[in-house]
C-alpha cells in the first residue's frame, strides 16, 4: 500500500481524519465564499476561515472523546446499529 493509499484510509476511517477532513471542507467553503463575495482571494482574513474550520472540527473531536458516543466513542467500537446495505441494479433504476 502506497502512501496516499494509507493517507486516504487514514481519513476515511479515522475520527482524527474526518476531523481534519471536516476542517479542510470548511476551510476551503468559507474561502471560496468570501471569494463569491470580495471577487479576490485575499489571505488577509484567514483567521476567520481558520476559526470556522476548527468550529466545525471541534465537534467531531469531542465526538470521539465522548465514550458514551455512538457513532465512534473513546474506544471505537462499532454498534450493533450499523446496517450494511447492498444495492442492487433493479434499486437504483438501471
Amino acid at each position: 500500500m502506497d502512501n496516499w493509499q494509507k493517507f486516504q484510509n487514514w481519513i476515511a476511517n479515522t475520527p482524527l481524519g474526518h476531523a481534519v477532513s471536516v476542517f479542510l471542507g470548511v476551510y476551503v467553503a468559507t474561502m471560496a465564499a468570501q471569494w463569491a463575495n470580495d471577487g479576490v482571494v485575499s489571505f488577509d482574513n484567514w483567521q476567520s476561515w481558520f476559526i470556522a474550520g476548527f468550529s466545525a472540527a471541534a465537534v467531531v473531536i469531542a465526538n470521539w472523546l465522548n465514550p458514551e458516543q455512538k457513532q465512534y466513542g473513546r474506544k471505537g467500537k462499532p454498534t450493533e446499529d450499523v446496517v450494511d446495505v447492498e444495492i442492487e441494479p433493479d434499486d437504483v433504476g438501471a
